[in-house]
This record gives structure tokens, C-alpha cells and sequence, in this order.
């Protein structure tokens, strides 16, 4: 109880109990570096103990360590601060009490026992190193009851940054629908903490129930700002599971920021959202991921950031029972520029389209399967979206192909007779404006068309270097040195004798660099079109 005498036990069991509570399987090795063990083992083994088990509130029958974790619980147990945690009783003073004695000494764990505990306002946290520890998320229950639009647990400062902190092993459930709400906020911290924490509620939609309000805007976890905050065995039923916001203090909004092993459900929203404005340097979802319901999977559509961002990674997701048919599983379209997009070992639904990208450079498809089906998209990426690597994918069958103003550098094996694409690609912007190219479904390879008597197609800039294989439509085949910045071209086989290195050869087929325009060009010397496929045995860095 507040302003009761305390056991001059508190500190040791104090550090065990972070310990165990923190870390379990760290606890034995750090009583014992401490020299505790033979003292806490004294609490519940040593013939005499009974006096001081008794001084300290325990029963004679105490039979493990796991109950000297409750010693931890003072100074900051909710229970000595008067919470009741019976459902019934309001808790939000005395928790905010607890709390505000933990901060008050500038560091501590507050720690909730199992229970319900009932709240109808705002948990407060607005000091360095606090951490909220709950007995495990089915243990330890908030049931959040406000009587106006709010926030369960918020992680704020004002205008100041929050360093280091936690909450872990907490439920949150929301048993009405009454008013728009967040879970968790955390606003401007630093080097901070979520393990083991549900949200959920009681709003029914369909066959499940979410953390949600009659206008679908309630929001499970809200993050804006600032840097290395990990997210880990989260799960998330809410309107709106997962928000990343700008910072109210800072342009770091999101600074490595991971989310690890999440089980996501969403209402009329997207699973992830991450709002126009945030500046984004290496964002994270990773382990077992689980996203299902909502619209799109990851939403992102930025209209107002000025930087570029770095480094998205979408790994190990799966994406399921999409319910809005026109969405994408990934939408991302940056103001500036996305560096970086990483999706690996992902599972696509066939309820939604594909991938949506726009200002994305250096996109990597890794092991991920899209099962979207006919008359789905599978990738839709116009020609702000530079350099598309595919390696190990597997594309539905007859899932539509929207790549545009983009050319295939390199595919293997062929592209099937139904998949939009092979498994493993690359595709990168094609800037010519010289040529027209398609893809030959047969062979995986490009058909490059010039018209007759001086026609002619462009094949890349001085950034083209090795072995160019040409064949023509009439099996006529050549082989060309193509020489990179040094600006030339040498013939190396012409069985036909049908191809030269010169442009303007007659009754030829011309491999050559043009100067004036900087590109390596075939010019058609024969009086009817020809068709030809390339393939380039070397390095082809950019067009």
C-alpha cells in the first residue's frame, strides 16, 4: 500500500525481479553473479524461512522462485497503489499513480499482475526508462472503457524525446465500439520495446472481433518517431492495426524500426499505414507475419515528403482474405524516391491484386509467391520504378503483367506460357526512344524491330559491355564485341557473312556505336524489315 514500510529485502528481490520479469532465462545466472541464489532460494526452501516468508506476506507453501517475482512488484506493483484488477473497479488512477512513482524516482518497472483492470482514460507515460509489465498478454488484461474518443497507454513527452523504455506481456481489449480510439502511442521515443502484447475488442465483423468504432478509425498501435524501436509477438485486431505517423518533434519519424512475428486483422483499412510526410530509414516486418482482412496489406501513399527514404523490407508476410477486390497487398507510392524495397518469402492472396510501386529504385522480388489469379495484377510499375530483380518467384498463372516503359535485361529460365513474368528477372527503365520491344514469350528473350533500307534500333549506352549474340529473323547470326565506354564495336563471328561493325555498310546488318547520339545502335541496310533477338553475355548497368 502506498507509504507502507518496506522489507529491507526490496533492492535484491528488486533486481531478480527485473530480472526475471525482463528476461527469464536470465534470472537464475544473475542472482547467482549477484550472490542471491542461496538468499532467494532461502525464501522458499530453508527450514527457517517461515518468519521471514511470513514478514514479506507469503504462505509457509510457497514452492518456487516464480513468487519471489512479486517482490519486484514494489515499489511500483499497481496493487500497492490501490488498482483492484477485478473488470469492475476503475484502475486508471492508480495505475497513473504507480506510474507517476516510477517516474518521479526516474526509472522503474510498473508492473500489473494478472488481472482485469478496468480504464477509462489515458495511462500517461512521460519519462525516460519506464517500462509497463504485465504478468503475460491472457494474464494481464487493460479492459479499455473511455467515455470519449481516446488513448489506452501513451508513450509522450511534449517536445521532448523518451530514451529507453517497454511494455510487455499486456493485453488491451476494448469491450464497446462507442468511440474512436488507439492502443498504444508512442510518440518521439528512442530505443524502445513491445513484447508480447495483444489489442483486440469486442466489435463484431463477421466472424471476428476487433479493437474498432462505428466509423472504423480506431488504430491498435500508433508510432511516430523517432529510432530503434522493435515490435515483437504482436498481435493486432483493430480498424486500423497499425499506423506510423509523423513525429510532432522531429523529421525522424520512423529510424530502424522493426516489427517481428505479428498477427494482424484489419476493418475498412489496410493492415499497415504508413502517413504522407513520414521520413522513413529502414523499416522493417520480419519473422512469422500474419496480415490478414482489411483492404491493401501495406498502404503508403506519400504526397509530401521531400527526402528519399531507405530501405523497406516485407518479409516472411502472409497475406489473406483480402476483402476490397480493386486493392493491391502492397501500395507504395513515394513523393520523392523509395531506395531499397526488399520482399522476401511472402505469400500473396488471390482476393486482391499484386504489387502497386511508383519513385521505387532497386526492388527485389525474393522467393515470394503471388497467388492473385486471372484477371489480377501482378505487378503494376510504371517507369518511375528502376531496376525490378526477380530471383526464386513464383507468379500466378494468368495473372496480368502491367510493367511499363521497362525492358527484360535478363530472364531465366523462359517465361511460361501463362506466368506474367519468369522467376528469376531483372527489368529496368528503357529510355530509348528509338525502338519498339516486346517480350517473345517463347524464348524470354527481347524482338527488336528495323524497318528496311537504314532502319534502326537502339540497344543502350556506353554502359553496355560484352558479348552481344544477334540473330535475325531469317536464322542469319552474328557475334559482336561490344566495347563500353571506349565507344566501339567489333565483329567477332559472321558465318553469312551478313553483318558489319560500320554503319551504313549496304546489304548488311550494322552493329556500331553512334556518336552523335551516344548509343550503340543495328541498323538495317537490307531493303525489308528485320527482326532480331539479343542476347548480351557481359554487363548491362543502365540505360
Amino acid at each position: 500500500m502506498p507509504g507502507a514500510t518496506r522489507s529491507t529485502f526490496t533492492n535484491p528481490t528488486t533486481v531478480w525481479g527485473a530480472a526475471h520479469l525482463l528476461n527469464p532465462d536470465g534470472a537464475t545466472a544473475l542472482t547467482a553473479s549477484l550472490g542471491l541464489s542461496a538468499w532467494a532460494a532461502g525464501l522458499v526452501g530453508d527450514a527457517d524461512a517461515e518468519a521471514r516468508r511470513a514478514n514479506l506476506g507469503f504462505g509457509s507453501a510457497a514452492g518456487n522462485l516464480a513468487i519471489a517475482g512479486e517482490l519486484n512488484l514494489g515499489p511500483y506493483n499497481v496493487k500497492h497503489y490501490g488498482a483492484v484488477g477485478d473488470g469492475v473497479a476503475d484502475d486508471t488512477a492508480a495505475i497513473n499513480l504507480a506510474i507517476g512513482a516510477a517516474v518521479t524516482a526516474g526509472r522503474g518497472i510498473v508492473y500489473l499482475p494478472s488481472g482485469v483492470y478496468k480504464v477509462t482514460s489515458t495511462l500517461a507515460v512521460a519519462s525516460n526508462a519506464i517500462f509497463l509489465v504485465g504478468a503475460g498478454a491472457r494474464a494481464t488484461r487493460i479492459q479499455f472503457e473511455p467515455t470519449a474518443a481516446d488513448t489506452c497507454i501513451e508513450i509522450h513527452n511534449g517536445a521532448s524525446m523518451i530514451s529507453y523504455g517497454g511494455i510487455r506481456g499486456i493485453e488491451i481489449y476494448a469491450p464497446n465500439d462507442s468511440w474512436a480510439k488507439i492502443g498504444i502511442d508512442l510518440v518521439d521515443v528512442d530505443v524502445y520495446g513491445l513484447y508480447d502484447v495483444v489489442i483486440h475488442g469486442a466489435t463484431v465483423h463477421g466472424g471476428a472481433t476487433f479493437f474498432g468504432d462505428t466509423g472504423s478509425a480506431s488504430v491498435g498501435l500508433r508510432v511516430r518517431g523517432r529510432a530503434i524501436i522493435t515490435t515483437e509477438l504482436f498481435r493486432a485486431y483493430a480498424d486500423i492495426p497499425i499506423r506510423i505517423a509523423d513525429n510532432p518533434n522531429s523529421t525522424t519519424d520512423c529510424d530502424h524500426v522493426e516489427f517481428r512475428d505479428c498477427s494482424l486483422a484489419a476493418y475498412s483499412n489496410p493492415c499497415v499505414i504508413i502517413d504522407s510526410g513520414v521520413n522513413v530509414y529502414e523499416l522493417k516486418f520480419t519473422g512469422s507475419q500474419a496480415w490478414n482482412l482489411g483492404t491493401y496489406g501495406l498502404y503508403w501513399v506519400d504526397t509530401t515528403t521531400a527526402g528519399v527514404a531507405t530501405g523497406l523490407t516485407l518479409e516472411n508476410i502472409r497475406w489473406e482474405q483480402g476483402t476490397d477486390a480493386a486493392a493491391y497487398v502492397v501500395r507504395i507510392e513515394h513523393n520523392t524516391n523509395l531506395q531499397r524495397l526488399m520482399i522476401r518469402g511472402c505469400h500473396g492472396d488471390s482476393g486482391r491484386n499484386g504489387y502497386y510501386l511508383r519513385n521505387v529504385s532497386n526492388v527485389l522480388f525474393d522467393s515470394s509467391y503471388y497467388t492473385g489469379g486471372v484477371g489480377r495484377t501482378a505487378l503494376n510499375a510504371d517507369s518511375t520504378v528502376t531496376r525490378i530483380t526477380m530471383q526464386n518467384m513464383q507468379w500466378e498463372q494468368n495473372a496480368t503483367d502491367s510493367l511499363t516503359g521497362h525492358r527484360c535485361i535478363w530472364a531465366s529460365p523462359k517465361v511460361g506460357s501463362s506466368s506474367p513474368y519468369p522467376p528469376n528477372a531483372e527489368y529496368n527503365v528503357d529510355t530509348s526512344t528509338y525502338r519498339d520491344v516486346t517480350i517473345d514469350a517463347s524464348l524470354g528473350q527481347e524482338v527488336l524491330t528495323a524497318a528496311a533500307s537504314g532502319g534502326t534500333v537502339d540497344l543502350g549506352t556506353s554502359s553496355m559491355w560484352g558479348l552481344l549474340l544477334i540473330c535475325d529473323n531469317y536464322g542469319r547470326t552474328a557475334i559482336f564485341d561490344i566495347r563500353g565506354t571506349y565507344a566501339a564495336t567489333s565483329e567477332i563471328v559472321d558465318p553469312q557473312n551478313m553483318y558489319s561493325a560500320v554503319s551504313g555498310t549496304p546489304s548488311s546488318v550494322n552493329v556500331y556505336w553512334d556518336a552523335g547520339a551516344s548509343r550503340y545502335r543495328i541498323e538495317n541496310q537490307f531493303a525489308s524489315e528485320r527482326r532480331f533477338r539479343v542476347v548480351l553475355v557481359g554487363a548491362y548497368l543502365s540505360f
